[in-house]
């Protein structure tokens, strides 16, 4: 049997073989990112039967977070830039954010039917649903299509928030109100800051107002609409270098009346 592990952020997953999990399979079993995981997948009924070993009689999704590096940091920013589109473009865009914001009140209206009969509705069902309702609806398939699964994805999040007691009841998004569309592929990504633009699905080239240089890796971009003007949220990582020489001491300070403040050691006062 092979085994599927998550490498990155849940966002965007890779995925690649392994076969040696150890402690880690075991850690990632009982930790709070198995629900998380799932939801990405949509496999829930799959996760709750890993630690059973019973996956021979469904597709074999095994994912596992591995050990972090000790010695790597992964740094993460995000650059946020004004967009200049020309010609269709802002049509695009709004017609984009209208139909993210379709599939997330429809997800929304048929999870909360669910939720009111005491009935659970999978993000493996709303994945399935969407395909349908592509096909009753034509122009849904206006938007990028990994816009529409982050609606399905982002509004599987504000479930598990509201059951975890950390939001409200997720709420139904009207038109004009924080309009938005995310693109989660970084292969449908290209940023060309030479010449200061930005390729997302559907839109084609943008040009942007650039302001400082983005650095690292480009996972995800958010495409929203504030005050009547476009914008391009850039999120990035990338692998900051350890301390060359690194702390492995540590003091304490005591502040007082006489003295603004004296060592542990009572060797350094000021």
């Amino acid at each position: 049997m092979y085994v599927i592990a998550l490498t990155v952020d849940l966002d965007q997953p890779r995925l690649k073989v392994g076969a040696d999990l150890g402690k880690d399979r075991l850690q990632f079993l009982k930790s709070p990112a198995v629900e998380d995981t799932a939801a990405v997948f949509g496999y829930q009924h799959q996760m709750n039967m890993h630690s059973k070993h019973a996956v021979s009689s469904v597709p074999k999704v095994l994912a596992f977070v591995p050990r972090p590096d000790q010695n790597a940091s992964m740094e993460r920013q995000a650059f946020q830039f004004e967009l200049m589109p020309n010609g269709e473009q802002p049509r695009q865009m709004s017609r984009s954010a209208g139909c993210v914001r379709y599939v997330y009140n429809q997800a929304l209206a048929l999870k909360k039917e669910r939720y009111e009969k005491q009935e659970k509705l999978t993000r493996f069902e709303l994945d399935k649903m969407l395909v349908g309702w592509k096909q009753e609806t034509p122009w849904p398939s206006e938007a990028p299509a990994h816009a529409l699964q982050q609606a399905l994805l982002g509004l599987d999040r504000a479930y598990t928030n509201f059951f975890r007691k950390r939001a409200e009841f997720p709420k139904f998004h009207k038109k004009g109100i924080r309009d938005s569309f995310r693109e989660s592929d970084p292969k449908c990504i290209k940023l060309d800051q030479v010449n200061r633009r930005i390729q997302v699905p559907k839109l084609g080239w943008v040009r942007y107002r650039n302001r400082r240089e983005v650095l690292g890796e480009i996972p995800s971009v958010t495409v929203s609409l504030s005050a009547g003007k476009w914008f391009v949220s850039i999120s990035t990582r990338r692998e900051v270098e350890p301390p060359l020489h690194p702390s492995t001491s540590s003091v304490g300070l005591d502040w007082g009346m006489a003295r603004f403040y004296t060592d542990a050691e009572h060797q350094d006062q000021l």
